[in-house]
């Protein structure tokens, strides 16, 4: 070994750690990086100590230098050894998926969920989970529509939207106890633990094979011609739909009282506001944007200047798929009764209106002015 190369390692024993500045001095002098220093000093020289200490008491021992190749490989070596422990670590603190056959949810617990469905749940779900007004929630249906999903969904989704003509009034425990119940229904066994907060994130339904759906025909999809022109379409659907989503920056759909419409004399539109109200109309609303924009699209539709449409151009289609990904945006977050969310929506669905409009509607002069529209 070259002696230059000798003069480098410190001894080894208790004297390693001390001489660990003036190696990394000389190190440097010979070209030496920090990190194969690293490796040579605490990966090869303490394995290499506490293999000889045996049988080298009192004695020095300088091991035999690795050259750069070696000393490369060292490092790769040790980097593995380090990422692989990483792996191992951060896989034992992920928590391990259970099936459901495996008892997730206890029969004391699908007990009390029965007691809060007949109650609640029955009326639109069917006494035995058949589905009337609302859909089965047993059977082939209800577990391809909730294939590989989370269990916690479903709870969510109890909690925040159910029963359907009153929202919000079902505890988060009592969403847990239906979810066991629903479970039970369903031929899923009882375990002796309850279905806890801890446990949700470690359940998911069983991944169904669904069949594919069948094959468009070639036959084109008949749509009669527009009624009404793009002015008309947007004030009919889109611009109430909207306001229903703008009017979340300043109330909450969920404090709002429930208002009782007057009996004499009967306003029907009064009386259609009560009957979905809350975070219900907010649903509505970002459907009815969602599954309308694409009427924008319809060919043979006129502005009201009498201009066509522009649906063919490359601008007009992307300010209508824009609309369109807020809407299914709203209506995700509308599902999660996400309130706080909606200022960033309403921002979004704001830009995606007036992108479009500045283009199209407003061209060359004040807002909605006429004559050069859809140019």
């Amino acid at each position: 070994m070259p002696e230059n190369y000798r003069r480098l390692l410190p001894p080894v024993g208790p004297s390693l750690l001390a001489s660990r500045a003036p190696v990394s001095r000389r190190a440097e002098s010979q070209g030496l990086t920090a990190d194969a220093e690293h490796v040579l000093l605490h990966g090869v020289l303490p394995a290499y100590n506490a293999l000889v200490a045996d049988e080298q008491e009192n004695q020095m021992v300088r091991p035999t230098l690795l050259g750069r190749p070696a000393i490369r490989y060292a490092l790769a070596v040790t980097v593995c050894v380090y990422a692989s422990a990483a792996v191992f670590s951060l896989a034992a603190q992920v928590p391990q998926l259970r099936s459901m056959t495996d008892g997730v949810y206890s029969a004391a617990q699908a007990a009390r969920g029965q007691q809060v469905y007949q109650v609640q749940c029955g009326e639109c779900h069917g006494m035995a989970m058949e589905g009337t007004t609302g859909p089965p929630l047993v059977g082939d249906s209800f577990l391809s529509n909730w294939s590989g999903r989370p269990l916690a969904n479903l709870i969510d989704k109890i909690e925040k939207t159910m029963p359907f003509n009153q929202p919000v009034s079902l505890s988060r425990q009592q969403s847990a106890d239906l979810a066991a119940y629903i479970l039970q229904a369903g031929k899923f066994p009882a375990g002796q633990a309850e279905l806890t907060e801890a446990t949700l994130a470690q359940v998911a339904f069983p991944t169904v094979r669904t069949l594919p759906a069948p094959a468009a025909s070639g036959a084109a999809t008949f749509l009669p011609p527009p009624e009404g022109n793009l002015a008309e379409l947007m004030r009919a659907i889109a611009f109430p739909a909207a306001n229903t989503i703008f009017n979340l920056q300043i109330r909450d759909p969920a404090a709002q009282p429930k208002k009782s419409p007057a009996s004499s004399p009967f306003d029907y539109v009064e009386w259609g506001s009560s009957v979905y109200p809350g975070w219900l109309a907010v649903d509505q609303a970002a459907i009815a944007i969602t599954e309308t924009a694409p009427l924008f699209l319809a060919p043979g539709r006129r502005c009201q200047n009498g201009r066509p449409v522009p649906v063919d151009r490359a601008d007009w289609k992307q300010y209508v798929a824009a609309l369109v990904e807020v809407g299914k945006l709203a209506h995700q977050t509308s599902r999660a009764r996400n309130y706080e969310a909606f200022v960033d929506i309403s921002e979004k669905l704001n830009d995606a209106c007036a992108n479009c409009h500045k283009v199209y509607r407003d061209k060359g002069g004040t807002e909605g002015s006429g004559a050069i529209r859809c140019q």
